[in-house]
């Protein structure tokens, strides 16, 4: 992991330490005076209400500017004793428990600003301080309005994809338009339900969806680009680190985009959460069969509580698709 995105880089009062915070958490911690490595524990408190400031201080700065109708740069919020970005003031908040940032965060998630632009098997603009300002609100408790985390192009060549999305679409909407999705329903047809999705790889689309108890879908595409299969996750990803047990894994990198290398590792157990093949429960609930058909729609409802009963009802009646609704409890299934 890069120490270099998104981190905050300060001097505590009196210059005397030098502080670098990286964007998963962890301190390197410099006693000037001594020129010499401390413990960051030593100090958690200073240290915290120090990058709270900074954070709130940078947050009111920049939001200022914002509705005055100025455009900020990146890095802005960097100064003689402090090196910050727009991107940390975004993500930072979330990481500290910053409640008193919500309503600046609010203004940030709104506003579209630098947008880089994305060229994969899709082309598209994103502005990443948006999508790290929707996490930490996320992490802080609160649901985001819903503004879209990227936009296409006008170089995409699906034109159908060049329709900007019209309007946020929060997470119980995007909730209930999920329910219409089923494998092979057409891309165009997914944008048109769900809008623009939180990030993109060549392979799928997430979504990460703002509901109790909130979750992560991954819809993956097939060749032709229909819905090949549809993954629910939880808890989110944004909800990490300790998704996988291990502190070397991130489900997020530090610009929120999903990290391809741990994607294999959602399927073979390592993940701690519960994955939900979507596909076997609209599959269980189409079966109209007691108690199975109610208990698919209680686990597609979000009551994960209704997947032990369910695995229970599948083995009692034979059914070789317990084994697989095992496999969504992961690491945390107990045989």
């Amino acid at each position: 992991m890069s120490w270099s995105q998104n981190r905050l880089a300060y001097f505590t009062p009196g210059q005397r330490h030098f502080v670098v915070r990286a964007w998963w958490g962890d301190r390197v911690v410099i006693a000037l005076d001594q020129l010499r490595q401390v413990t960051p524990s030593d100090l958690a408190d200073e240290l915290r209400q120090a990058e709270s400031q900074i954070m709130l201080m940078g947050l009111r700065e920049v939001i200022a500017r914002i509705e005055a109708g100025e455009t900020p740069e990146h890095n802005d919020p960097s100064s003689d004793v402090i090196d910050c970005s727009i991107s940390t003031l975004a993500y930072l908040p979330g990481l500290l428990g910053l409640a008193e940032a919500v309503p600046l965060l609010r203004v940030l998630e709104e506003w579209w600003g630098h947008a880089s632009e994305c060229w994969s098997s899709f082309k598209y603009y994103t502005p990443y301080h948006r999508r790290l300002a929707q996490n930490s609100l996320r992490q802080l408790g609160e649901r985001p309005r819903g503004y879209p985390a990227l936009r296409f192009t006008e170089g995409e060549k699906r034109r159908f994809l060049r329709q900007p999305q019209p309007g946020p679409i929060d997470g119980p909407t995007r909730h209930a338009s999920l329910a219409r999705i089923r494998t092979e329903t057409p891309l165009a047809e997914v944008y048109r339900l769900l809008g623009g999705p939180d990030d993109i790889d060549g392979r799928f689309w997430r979504y990460d969806v703002d509901v109790d108890p909130p979750y992560t879908v991954l819809l993956w595409l097939a060749d032709d680009e229909s819905v090949e299969r549809m993954a629910r996750y939880y808890p989110p990803f944004w909800a990490g680190p300790g998704l996988f047990p291990s502190e070397e894994h991130s489900l997020l990198g530090s610009d929120g985009t999903t990290v391809a290398a741990y994607l294999k590792e959602l399927d073979d157990g390592t993940f701690t959460g519960t994955r939900i093949e979507l596909d076997l429960l609209h599959e269980l609930d189409a079966t109209d069969r007691y108690p199975v058909a109610p208990l698919a729609r209680a686990v597609l409802a979000g009551q994960l509580d209704a997947i032990p009963p369910l695995i229970d009802a599948l083995e009692e009646a034979g059914d070789p698709r317990a084994e697989l609704a095992w496999a969504w409890m992961g690491a945390s299934a107990k045989r």
